[in-house]
């Protein structure tokens, strides 16, 4: 398990019922994050 900090970005594959699933970070994690906890 992985938690985004406030300065990575996050490359948005896809976005379904709340959750987006794409990949962020340095080391290109993927998985999924609440939609409402991204901002543009």
């Amino acid at each position: 398990m992985a938690e985004l900090e406030p300065e990575d970005s996050f490359s948005l594959l896809d976005d379904t019922l709340g959750w987006a699933w794409g990949y962020a970070g340095r080391d290109r994690l993927v998985g999924y994050v609440r939609s409402d906890a991204l901002s543009a």
